[in-house]
């Protein structure tokens, strides 16, 4: 009974000690896109084109009904 409760007390605080560092790592917030990374005006683009490496066409035939 001592080892269960020994075992208990041990993953207890190992999870406080988790939720403290994790509390310490929440300086910088999430971003859905990149425009806080970029200087306004300073990316240009002077073509817009896309090179493809390789280039690979299925096809599928469209089942017919037979009435």
């Amino acid at each position: 009974m001592n080892y269960v409760i020994a075992i208990l007390i041990g993953i207890l605080i190992g999870v406080i000690i988790a939720f403290v560092q994790k509390s310490a790592l929440t300086s910088v917030h999430m971003q859905h896109a990149a425009a806080e990374y970029i200087k306004r005006n300073s990316l240009k683009f002077s073509r817009k084109t896309d090179t493809y490496l390789y280039k690979r066409i299925e096809k599928t035939a469209i089942p017919k009904e037979n009435k």
